[in-house]
């Protein structure tokens, strides 16, 4: 195995870790404030008679 494949496979590991998806995640809706972004254009889509649909994950 070359540098770039580890580098690769610990890399993947890493942003597969459930810990690392639960920071990355804090950090976008507290830190980032895409949680009231988000809150902002669901209510503006709501008023406006838009469909607000879920993307799957």
């Amino acid at each position: 195995m070359d540098t770039l494949d580890a580098h690769v496979e610990v890399s993947r590991k890493a942003h597969n870790a459930a810990e690392v998806k639960a920071g990355l995640l804090d950090i976008l809706l507290k830190c980032a404030g895409l949680d009231e972004a988000l809150r902002k254009r669901s209510a503006a889509q709501r008023a406006s008679g838009v469909s607000v649909r879920m993307l799957a994950p």
